[in-house]
C-alpha cells in the first residue's frame, strides 16, 4: 500500500519492528466506522441524485433523527435497546430487531415504505404535499440504500489502511476478531466483496449472527466464550464510547477510533503491547 507522507510509511515501518518485541494479544475491531467506510460517491448513487436536488429545492433535507423519528412510528418486535448510531443518536427499536436478525431486510423495508406512503396519504394540501413528497422520496430512497442488503453492501469500502493493519497484526502473531452491529444479510455480501480481507480474521461475530447488539453485556461474553479468551488480553477498536464501557465490564481495554484514524489506532495499539508487555 503506498502512503502519502514519508512519516506515515516510516510509523508503521516502526509499529513493525516494536510489535514484534511483544507478547501475542487478541484485537478484537469493531466494523463501521473503524475497518469499513461509507462511500459517499457510491451512497450518493444508491439515493438518487435528482432525489437529492429535489429536496435541496424544497429545503426537506432529512437527517439522521428525521429518519430515526419515522422508523420510530413503526411497530417493534422486541423493547431491549440500547444501542447508538456513529452520531449518538439512539437506534429505533426496529433497527435492533433488523440488525438480531428478528426482522428480514425485506420486510423492514417494506414496512417503512408503506408507513412512509400512508403518511403522504394523509395531507390534502396541495403545496405541503408537494414538500413532503420530496422529503418521502429521499427517506424512501435512504431506506432501501440501508435495508436492502445489495445496495448497502455497494456504499462500504475498506478504510484507508484497514488491509495493512490487519494484515501486519496477523504476521506478528497477534489474534484478530470482528465484533460488530451488522445484520446477516449485508454482512455476508460484504464478507464476500473483500473475502481476502475477513479471511485474515481468526472469529467473527456480528449482532445478527449472535443476536445480541453491542452494547448489551451478553455480546462480550459471546465472543470471550465462543473463542476462549481472556478479557485481560484483548483490546477492543470501536467508534463508539458507550460500546468500549460495555466490554471495559470484563476487563477488555479499549481504544476510541474516530474519522476512521488506523494511523492513530495503530500507534495507541503499539503503546498498548508495550504497556501489556513490560
Amino acid at each position: 500500500m503506498q502512503f502519502k507522507t514519508w512519516s506515515q510509511a516510516l510509523f508503521f515501518s516502526f509499529f513493525l519492528a516494536i510489535n514484534s518485541l511483544t507478547s501475542a494479544y487478541s484485537v478484537i475491531f469493531d466494523l463501521n466506522g473503524v475497518l469499513l467506510k461509507t462511500d459517499k460517491i457510491a451512497a450518493t448513487q444508491q439515493i438518487g441524485y435528482w432525489k437529492l436536488c429535489r429536496a435541496l429545492l424544497t429545503g426537506t433535507i432529512p437527517g439522521e433523527k428525521t429518519m430515526f423519528k419515522e422508523l420510530n412510528k413503526l411497530t417493534a418486535l422486541t423493547a431491549c435497546n440500547k444501542a447508538q448510531s456513529s452520531k449518538g443518536n439512539q437506534l429505533p427499536q426496529v433497527m435492533y430487531d433488523w440488525m438480531v436478525s428478528q426482522e428480514k431486510n425485506k420486510d423492514l423495508l417494506l414496512r417503512t415504505q408503506k408507513a412512509l406512503l400512508a403518511k403522504r396519504k394523509k395531507i390534502k394540501n396541495p403545496l405541503k404535499r408537494w414538500h413532503y413528497n420530496a422529503k418521502y422520496k429521499l427517506i424512501a430512497a435512504m431506506a432501501r440504500m440501508m435495508f436492502a442488503p445489495q445496495r448497502f453492501a455497494a456504499t462500504q469500502k475498506l478504510a484507508k489502511d484497514a488491509h495493512r493493519l490487519v494484515k501486519q497484526l496477523k504476521e506478528q502473531g497477534h489474534r484478530i476478531y470482528v465484533l460488530s452491529n451488522f445484520d446477516t444479510e449485508s454482512f455476508d455480501l460484504l464478507r464476500q466483496k473483500y473475502k481476502k480481507f475477513f479471511d485474515l480474521f481468526d472469529g467473527i461475530v456480528t449482532s445478527g449472527q449472535a443476536k445480541l447488539l453491542k452494547p448489551q453485556k451478553e455480546i462480550y461474553t459471546y465472543i470471550l466464550s465462543k473463542y476462549g479468551l481472556e478479557g485481560h488480553e484483548c483490546i477492543f477498536v470501536d467508534d463508539q464510547q458507550i460500546n468500549l464501557d460495555g466490554a471495559a465490564q470484563y476487563t477488555i481495554d479499549g481504544i476510541l477510533c474516530k474519522n476512521e484514524n488506523l494511523t492513530k489506532v495503530a500507534q495507541n495499539l503499539n503503546d498498548w503491547f508495550y504497556q501489556k508487555s513490560s
